[in-house]
């Protein structure tokens, strides 16, 4: 059901699989200066994520290893998100819907701040001033109303 090299990370399939992406780009008609960017970006990412499993984690961390300015980690993120979603249609990687939101959710991040926002920790309330709510039955969601926007 799956070839042998799904999932693998070694080099080997690292560079077949950029140059089958690649060809890709190229038989869709896309701009040569984007296909030489992603490839550059990818051959960044090529030698970062050797011998590692192809994961949301392994992209967040080549982002965050990169040494160049803000908007080229962005571009670079691009070619690795564009790549992953290659990927994923032809059944080589797996992620799931959850990490590949966290993905989007670092990308959109580092676009808009330049670096990732760091987390902010919610303001300490005192017991005095605030008293959440009981849950008792009549106040629990109806998730069969519920309208997550999820497509």
């Amino acid at each position: 059901m799956s070839s042998p090299d799904r999932m693998d990370g070694s080099e080997a399939n690292l560079l077949k699989w950029i140059d089958q992406f690649r060809e890709y780009l190229r038989v869709a008609n896309r701009p040569q200066t984007t296909i030489r960017a992603y490839c550059v970006a990818l051959r960044q990412f090529q030698g970062f994520a050797r011998d590692r499993d192809l994961t949301v984690d392994a992209a967040i961390d080549f982002a965050q290893q990169l040494h160049v300015a803000s908007v080229a980690k962005t571009n670079y993120l691009a070619a690795v998100s564009r790549f992953y979603r290659f990927l994923i249609a032809r059944g080589m990687i797996e992620i799931s819907n959850r990490d590949w939101e966290r993905f989007r959710e670092f990308r959109h991040d580092l676009g808009r701040h330049g670096t990732v926002r760091p987390t902010l920790r919610p303001k300490r309330m005192s017991k005095l001033s605030y008293s959440a709510p009981s849950l008792t039955p009549s106040s629990h969601l109806n998730l069969n109303t519920c309208n997550t926007g999820a497509t």
